[in-house]
């Protein structure tokens, strides 16, 4: 299946996919992003099915430091980016 509008976190670590880990969330951006991703949860606790809630993590080297250098290298492409690009 495929997940549209999937939430993405960059960061600097890798995680097991299914692992359940209690983290702080200090980067402004990524702070929005997850209390959308709970408020999603709580506006559908009136339903009678409770969603999973989905976001991506991918591994960024050198964390959000390296997201904010500006460089091209760590700029986030779309996937039709991502297959023409020859250098990798």
């Amino acid at each position: 299946g495929r997940i549209h509008n999937l939430p993405l976190w960059r960061v600097g670590w890798v995680e097991t996919p299914g692992r359940r880990n209690c983290l702080n969330v200090h980067e402004m951006q990524y702070t929005h992003m997850f209390e959308r991703i709970l408020s999603q949860q709580s506006s559908s606790e009136d339903s009678t099915e409770n969603h999973p809630l989905y976001f991506g993590h991918l591994y960024l080297p050198g964390g959000t430091s390296a997201a904010k250098s500006g460089e091209e290298r760590y700029r986030l492409k779309t996937w039709h980016e991502e297959l023409a690009d020859e250098s990798r």
